[in-house]
């Protein structure tokens, strides 16, 4: 399967370095390959790998970050509603066909950025990941010699009771929009929400995986009520490629709710 996907990378970099050479190219042609094969930065071989990252990185995580907010949001009836009265209050409706909603009309809505950082951080998509010490150093107390490749949790970090208080296993969204904490939660160390990683080798990709997020959220959310089938079951983790889905997918009921 990888091999195939591969394939088709290299065959569709060959088509556009073709379409360059003939001038058949236009700027609506533009993707992430195109972009990175003008920049000349890369052989054809480095430009696959880069794809084929992308694609591993940006499709599953997404998928099971979506999953874990409606799941949440099915839990807690109430901030659903809450999101929803938001949602439609602020948003055009995706269903008449008219204004097409902006990154701005995004942003204003805080309770929507609220709920999507809190699912973030109670089910970041890539629990865990690791690391290679670039020198020797000391964490509390431990000795980790220089070319060390240790496992850094985000799932364990995000829930520090330490970091975020006794509460800090409950989605309460209400903690992104108090004053001064919408965009850390209220922690007072960055390093203390890991999804995306911090420092120079934080997630290339975070800014847009938490606007689609938020995308894929508003419209579900503004259009639908959601029910869980089984409202009392606990839903369990399991490994999906470097992500965390629940374990039998979710079953999920929408009725369509009128008036956007």
């Amino acid at each position: 399967m990888l091999d195939m996907v591969s394939n088709f990378w290299k065959l569709d970099v060959e088509v556009k370095k073709r379409e360059r050479t003939s001038g058949s190219s236009g700027q609506g042609d533009l993707d992430i390959a195109a972009v990175a094969l003008d920049s000349g930065m890369f052989t054809d071989s480095e430009l696959v790998d880069q794809m084929m990252t992308f694609l591993a990185a940006g499709h599953g995580t997404t998928s099971h970050a979506l999953q874990w907010a409606i799941y949440t949001l099915c839990k807690h009836r109430e901030i659903q509603d809450r999101l929803r009265k938001e949602v439609r209050s602020q948003l055009p409706s995706v269903a008449d066909g008219g204004s097409v909603p902006s990154a701005g009309h995004l942003d204003s809505l805080l309770y929507l950025r609220a709920v999507c950082n809190e699912t973030l951080r109670l089910y970041p998509p890539v629990p865990s990941t690791i690391r290679e010490a670039l020198c020797d150093t000391t964490v509390v107390g431990y000795h980790i010699p220089k070319g060390t490749v240790f496992t850094i949790s985000p799932a364990v970090t995000n829930v520090d009771v330490e970091l975020w208080g006794p509460d800090a296993g409950d989605f309460n969204p209400e903690r992104w929009v108090r004053d001064g904490c919408v965009n850390s939660g209220g922690v007072s160390d960055a390093f203390g929400i890991l999804t995306f990683l911090q420092g120079p080798r934080n997630c290339i990709g975070a800014t847009f995986a938490r606007a689609e997020l938020a995308c894929l959220l508003a419209v579900l959310v503004g259009r639908f009520r959601m029910e869980l089938e089984d409202p009392n079951r606990e839903e369990e983790l399991t490994q999906r490629g470097v992500g965390a889905a629940p374990a039998d997918g979710l079953r999920v009921r929408f009725d369509i709710i009128e008036g956007w």
